[in-house]
């Protein structure tokens, strides 16, 4: 089977060129994690709050679930195989097993089709996740079988905490089960980036419970006062990840308190600032 799939990843990169090489290089960087966190925060602090809450819940499952699968699978990516050629190796972190830019690409796009129910939607958001997915297996980094899983994974991580999100009335009560997953991390566990995104999911769900019981922050005024968030708060959070990195604290405790600070301090900053 794997020598089927290596070289399905030779034919795709038959048609390598610079041209190419730009394309499909910009579109795996959209299913990474500032592209898909920086809409994800525009979503929550500015355009609608539960919107934001539904998009970053879907995220934060689907790292989280996705490094479990890796970690139980420990698959090897193509990277070095004879003949196949790999770009943006840096970003091939952790095990092959499904790709996490494939399945962070559906779950963005798809948790957007199920808020908005529109057609165009929809096309638009299978087209971007399979150019993502193809655009992995053109980078040498994952076999057909880890973009297809991925993609449908994806799919699915999103349709369940749509279903999660709206029959729990408390998005911190949605968020508390949730935590289960870290517990099954904890036990099975094996690369620091599953770890990492048990940690973000800590801090993501006390973030929820702390802004959902103590800030209360609304995204119902001006558009030219939501606005200001987006630098304040980016800002905030700037200042917050240099002085982690200046006074060196764990990764592990970084995420959480990044993911903490996103969620619930920077609301609580902007409705204070009365933004």
């Amino acid at each position: 089977m794997t020598n089927i799939e290596l070289e399905v990843i030779k034919f795709i990169q038959q048609i390598s060129s610079p041209f190419f090489d730009l394309f499909f290089e910009l579109i795996t960087i959209l299913g990474e994690a500032a592209p898909v966190a920086i809409i994800f925060i525009i979503f929550y602090w500015v355009i609608d709050k539960k919107y934001g809450q539904l998009i970053g819940y879907t995220l934060i499952l689907n790292i989280s679930i996705n490094g479990i699968i890796k970690d139980i699978f420990c698959l090897e990516r193509p990277i070095g195989k004879p003949g196949i050629r790999t770009l943006r190796e840096s970003t091939a972190t952790g095990f092959s097993f499904p790709s996490g830019h494939t399945q962070s690409s559906a779950s963005l796009w798809f948790s957007l089709c199920f808020i908005f129910q529109k057609k165009y939607l929809w096309i638009f958001s299978w087209c971007i996740t399979i150019l993502t997915a193809i655009s992995r297996m053109y980078l040498g980094v994952h076999y057909p079988k880890d973009v297809i899983v991925g993609l449908f994974l994806g799919l699915l991580v999103c349709f369940i905490s749509n279903k999660i999100y709206n029959n729990i009335k408390s998005f911190s009560k949605a968020c508390i089960p949730s935590c289960a997953l870290i517990l099954i991390i904890l036990l099975i566990g094996k690369s620091n980036d599953t770890f990492s995104a048990a940690s973000i999911l800590l801090g993501f769900s006390f973030g929820a419970i702390f802004e959902e019981k103590v800030v209360k922050f609304s995204t119902n005024l001006p558009l030219k006062k939501k606005l200001l968030r987006l630098p304040v708060g980016i800002l905030f959070i700037s200042i917050i990840y240099m002085i982690l990195f200046i006074i060196q604290i764990p990764n592990l405790i970084n995420y959480f308190i990044l993911s903490f600070v996103c969620i619930g301090i920077c609301p609580l900053i902007f409705k204070k600032l009365n933004i």
